[in-house]
Order: structure tokens, then sequence, then C-alpha cells
């Protein structure tokens, strides 16, 4: 987490209501700016008539000697940084930071809040107490991790040459074969301390005669997914595969969202079972396979088998739901949409050796941001994976994100945009949106996150098609959490490891470059 300061350069602490009032007449302070900078009586003569004409909008605020702004009560002018107003119970560090209370100073600057510490080393970081600062990765790792480079590392593990994290090997007491339950109670050492026990799917539907997919769901060998491939090939390995797999599709979430959910619960995906639910910056998701959308996904009744799951980067889990979404496609052009009960085909590119992916190669463990909320800007276009007929596309990544009601706000900086997707990692698709249509366009993306499991903590991401290399977006979402019948509504839902935002002064910035132009931080 970045130490933040509550104050900044050209802040104020005023309410909306007031600031424009303050500000509306800012024509004047443009003529005291160019005054002040006039030299002899003609400037002396502009400042007197200057400061005889200000007025603060409001009686209860003071003008703050020698400047241009007013404060209100309860707060006083933080001169060291011109126009400002630090809260009276507020810390103030070393004249250049205004902080909440209790906040502590960092020397490097800024200020860490309650319960958190600053990061010797790393200038702009606060970690909460009794995690590790990990210069190294530039952010905080759990207690017991291993901090490696660019990532934090699960505990017990090592740092790996290429960028992964390696168990310890151990000795092998047990073949690959999947062990099957039989008909009497017996305990086997083979077997994982996973049981079979788990919420009963969905019956398959017997209306109608399965089919198979006519086309496999492909997966590329291509450098921008070598840990989702890698964590596919080990998911396939604990189930017999290699390379490819046969799969039967659940559903789609309109009527198989519970199914769904019940998946990710079984994998470990949600709630505290999640342990890629770790604060920081890096911005990793958790991966399972089978898909949760498939009937073999979180435990397979017949093999008695848990779906493999790791924390793989946030984009490569988003690549894998435009990779989905677009078989889906594909399947509905061909006139043969996948229905529940269906076959298909999961087949990764034989050039990605399955086989020479090791065991113990285990992807760091996520650094979670909060799942409420998010900013950010983006501008790595990405172009089509093994279809040269599709699009480039921009993809802004929303992580692991708890149940609740969203706001994607979307602002197209350059280049063109002909449609917005929100999808999850499995292609489904939560909303869509035509309108950025032209530079410094701006859309308001409205989706839910509402899970039958309570917990949420599905990958979304919103999928931006664009035919220019130059595009770029800067974003920004937040959401509350749903109220829900007999529930009290606070959104906690029993999620882990999810941060919730320290209470702070709302404070409005001014530019008087061309005028007032608000904006809340």
């Amino acid at each position: 987490m970045r130490a933040r300061s509550l104050l900044l350069p050209l802040l104020v602490a005023l309410p909306t209501a007031c600031a424009e009032d303050l500000f509306k007449d800012w024509t004047l302070r443009q003529f005291y700016n160019y005054a002040n900078s006039s030299r002899g009586v003609a400037g002396l003569e502009s400042r007197a008539v200057f400061e005889r004409a200000l007025k603060c909008p409001n009686p209860t605020m003071f003008l703050c000697p020698g400047t241009t702004y007013c404060c209100y009560p309860e707060t006083h002018c933080f001169s060291e940084i011109p126009l400002g107003c630090c809260p009276d119970a507020a810390v103030t560090c070393g004249g250049k930071y205004c902080c909440l209370p209790g906040a502590s100073c960092c020397p490097a600057g800024g200020c860490c809040n309650p319960g958190e510490g600053c990061c010797p080393g790393l200038a702009d970081r606060c970690c909460t107490i009794g995690w590790q600062c990990c210069a190294q990765a530039n952010g905080c790792c759990a207690p017991g991790s291993t901090c490696c480079p660019g990532k934090c590392c699960p505990e017990g593990t090592t740092c790996g040459a290429y960028g992964q994290c390696n168990e310890p090997t151990s000795t092998r007491t047990s073949t690959t074969t999947p062990v099957r339950p039989t008909s009497t109670a017996t305990t086997s050492t083979a077997t994982s301390s996973t049981s079979c026990v788990s919420v009963p799917k969905r019956a398959l539907p017997t209306l109608r005669a399965r089919s198979v997919a006519p086309v496999p769901l492909y997966f590329p060998n291509s450098p921008e997914i070598q840990d989702l491939l890698a964590n596919m090939c080990i998911g396939m390995r604990k189930r017999g595969a290699v390379q490819s797999e046969e799969l039967t599709y659940l559903g789609p979430k309109k009527t198989h969202q519970a199914d769904k959910d019940q998946n990710r619960k079984d994998a470990g995906c949600v709630g505290a079972d999640n342990d890629c639910d770790f604060r920081g910056g890096l911005g990793d998701s958790c991966d399972e396979y089978p898909f949760a959308s498939t009937h073999e996904g979180g435990i397979d009744q017949s093999r008695c088998t848990r779906a493999h799951k790791r924390c793989i980067p946030h984009v490569q889990n988003s690549k894998q739901g435009r990779i989905f979404n677009k078989y889906l496609a594909q399947l509905r052009k061909l006139g043969q949409p996948l229905q529940p009960g269906d076959k298909f085909t999961v087949q990764i590119d034989p050039s990605f050796d399955c086989s020479k992916v090791p065991d113990n190669f285990r992807l760091a463990r996520r650094f979670a941001n909060s799942p409420y909320a998010g900013a950010g800007t983006e501008s790595t276009v990405w172009h089509p994976i093994g279809n040269t007929s599709d699009s480039s596309y921009l993809i802004v990544p929303l992580g692991d994100v708890a149940d609740g009601n969203y706001n994607l706000d979307l602002n197209l900086q350059s280049g063109s945009v002909t449609s917005v997707t929100i999808i999850d990692n499995e292609g489904e698709e939560y909303a869509t949106s035509n309108q950025l249509t032209a530079a410094n366009a701006a859309a308001d993306v409205q989706f839910t996150m509402l899970s039958y499991t309570g917990l949420g903590f599905v990958g979304l991401s919103a999928i931006l098609e664009t035919d220019s290399d130059d595009t770029k977006i800067a974003y920004e979402y937040h959401g509350t959490p749903p109220l829900r019948s007999g529930g009290d509504g606070d959104g906690d839902n029993g999620t882990s490891g999810a941060s919730r935002s320290a209470p702070a002064y709302e404070l409005l910035g001014m530019a008087l470059i061309m005028g007032a132009s608000l904006f809340r931080l």
C-alpha cells in the first residue's frame, strides 16, 4: 500500500456546495496572480484592490492571512503548502503532509494509517504491522512468505530462476492414477485431505441428446499466457490427462450460477479458502482447472478429485475469459451453441509441452487490492491470439471482485474503442457498452456481481475492442455491497483479505489555470 497524504499541493478542505461559490470569481484571482508578479506601485495597488475585494463565501469561514483561500472552523491554515487547510485533529508531518489522526509519519515522506508501518527503503509504501516489507516486490508480503523479485512466494517455497515459486522436492509415494472412491470407508495414504463431500451439482438435463462441440477450445502457445497454460497442464495431469481433455459444459450463469459458484467454492477460489487473497498491488487472480463452468469443476464426484487452483496474473486470467468468450461465440455462429450437458475438448497447443511443466511449479500469491474499488490507466493494446480475424483490444483488469453493485467509469484519452464488454475468466458476459466512440468520450458501465455463495471473488475484466494501437483509457471503478434479504447489508459477507478503506477527510482540489475544476480524491 502506498503511503498517503491527505493534503497535497493546491488542496483545500471544503464542502462541494461552497467550493463553487468560493472559486466562481476565479478571474479576480487570475488578476491577483498577475498583480502579484508585477513590480512597483501598480503591483501594490493591484494587490490592495484584490485584498479589499476578496471575501469568504461562507460567514463561518476565515481568510488565511496573506493568502487567497479560506478555511472552515476546526481546521487551520496549512501555509507550508499553498492553498490548503488541515483539520485540527490531523497529524502534520514535517510541514508537508496532513494525515489522519493516529497516523505515523514516514522518514521518506507521506504517512501510514493506524495499524500500518512505514517500509524502510520503500519511500511510498506502508505495510500492515506484522507483514514484511519486500523491496524486491515493491510491496508487502504476508508473514512467513518468501520475498522474491516481483512477487511474494508461499511459505516454505523458494524463489525460482524464472520467476516461479519452487516447492521443496519430496519423495513420491503414490502414482498419478486418480484414486476412486470404494464402497468401504477405508483410508488411503495416497489420497489428499480433500473429501468428496460437496453440495451436489444440478443433474444434467435428459430431454435431448448430448452433442460434442465440433471444434475444440484451443489455447495457443503464446508468451502472453504462459502461467495460465502451466496451471492448466498441472490441472490436467492431476486428472490423468495430457495436453487435451474432454469436459462437460454446465451451462450459462443465467441458469447455472449456483452450480458455478459452488464449484468455485469447492475449488477454494472464494472466501477464506482463497489463499490468493493478500494485500498489495501486483494484481493476481485465482484460476482453477477444470473450469467452474464444467460438470468436472469444483469436486469431481466421479473421481473424488478437487479442481486444481493457482494464482496467475489477472491479465492472463482475463485473456482466458476472452478466449472462452470467443469460443462460445464461434459455436453460436456455427449454429451449434454449447448447451448444458454438451461435451467439448480443451486443447493446449502441443508446442507448449505439458510434460515439461514441473509438479512443484507454484505461482505467486495474489496481492489483493480493495474488492470494491480501483483506478488506473491502460494503454497496452493486445492483438488477437491464434485468430487474426478478431480485433485488437485493451484489458481493464478488475481483479477478483466481491459481490456488489459496480460502476466502471471510462475516459477515452486517445485512439478509438468500438465496444466495451465486462466478462469473467470463463467468458460469461455481465454488461456491454458502445458509448466510447470518440477521443475524450466517457462511459459509465454498470454491472452487478451477485453470487449464490454470497462471497463473490470472481475474476472480472473489461474488454475494450479497438482498431488503434494508440488507444489509451483511464478508468475508475467502485462498488457497494449488495443488500440481501435477512442481512444487514454491511457487505462483509465473510470475505477474507478484503481491506476496508480507512476514514478520510473529504478534500477537493482546485486548478487556477483556466478556472476552478473540482475533483474528489
